[in-house]
């Protein structure tokens, strides 16, 4: 799950969102990788300079070579100088696809810069195969590689997770 959530993050920033210079990786210095283009589409961009936003709304898809992003809305928060994003939150039907198979859904998903941390809330579900893991809330801390999934009222949080086989069947240790 940190590997869809730290892409996730990578692909929201501000080359991205402002179609500036390549930002740097996250807690380090220098420029991200090379990863191949990244493309954003949606019916309609509102950039406001002086909110320090920028706002993809209906049907918006953001894509790079490994993962794919789908919302109703995606709204990107930047600092005064409009060079580095803050926050990033998308909103209606959330859902995060990474090539290798993890995905995960929810109402709505913010990314916190400064933090380095990803919450979805509202029916938050992840799954990579036929392990799945459920619940209201889910709070990602990629810096301390760390995740804390909340239930609220009836909605407990639930897990499903199967052994790992090695190709003759028997269970991994």
């Amino acid at each position: 799950m940190r590997g869809i959530l730290l892409l996730a993050v990578l692909l929201l920033t501000p080359s991205a969102a402002a179609g500036e210079a390549a930002p740097p990786v996250l807690g380090g210095t220098g420029p991200a990788p090379k990863r191949g283009p990244i493309t954003i589409s949606a019916d309609r961009l509102e950039v406001d300079r002086k909110a320090h936003t920028a706002t993809y709304a209906g049907n918006v898809v953001a894509r790079d070579s490994t993962l794919t992003i789908l919302a109703d809305r995606m709204e990107f928060t930047f600092n005064e100088a409009m060079e580095e994003v803050e926050r990033v939150r998308a909103t209606g039907h959330v859902r995060i696809a990474e090539q290798g198979g993890r995905e995960a859904t929810a109402d709505a998903a913010t990314y916190f810069a400064r933090e380095e941390k990803v919450l979805l809330e509202g029916n938050a579900r992840a799954w990579q195969e036929e392990n799945v893991v459920t619940g209201t809330t889910m709070t990602l801390y990629l810096r301390e590689d760390r995740h804390v999934v909340e239930g609220e009222g009836d909605a407990r949080v639930h897990a499903v997770i199967y052994p790992r086989r090695d190709p003759g069947g028997a269970p991994k240790p």
